[in-house]
């Protein structure tokens, strides 16, 4: 059965104070790349393929309430990124997770208006060093 994205979590290793995350607007797609085989003599009408040797880690991008008051990691810094899922069942013992290691790679602050909401967004790549894992959600 589909799940929400209630009560999912985005973390850093050098930020103690979580972040009021209002959605995590991209997560990675993991795809290698097709690379083209096929010799010239080929008599079908299909080409040939094989898998490439790496593919990129992504990225992970997601909106949060900005507070004027907590730190927003600096562009480039190194970091540990872990996304933690919703519970998709209720005996769950410990939710998936997504952890990996990379950078901040943007920063967008908020618009200053009337009468909204002040929301930020950051642009975590994943660097491939460490990870990046996903962990499937345990049963207790």
């Amino acid at each position: 059965m589909a799940d929400t994205g209630f009560t999912a979590t985005v973390g850093f290793s050098s930020t103690s104070t979580p972040f009021d995350v209002v959605s995590i607007d991209s997560l990675p797609t993991w795809a290698v790349e097709a690379l083209e085989v096929t010799p010239l003599n080929q008599a079908t009408v299909f080409n040939k393929y094989m898998a490439g040797d790496t593919q990129d880690p992504g990225e992970v991008t997601f909106t949060f309430n900005y507070n004027a008051t907590q730190s927003v990691p600096s562009r480039g810094s190194t970091e540990t990124i872990t996304i933690t899922f919703p519970k998709h069942t209720s005996g769950a013992g410990t939710r998936a997770t997504l952890v990996g290691t990379g950078f901040i790679q943007s920063v967008a602050f908020p618009a200053l208006q009337r009468n909204q909401v002040q929301t930020a967004q950051i642009t975590f790549k994943f660097d491939g060093s460490t990870g990046p894992t996903y962990t499937a959600e345990t049963t207790s």
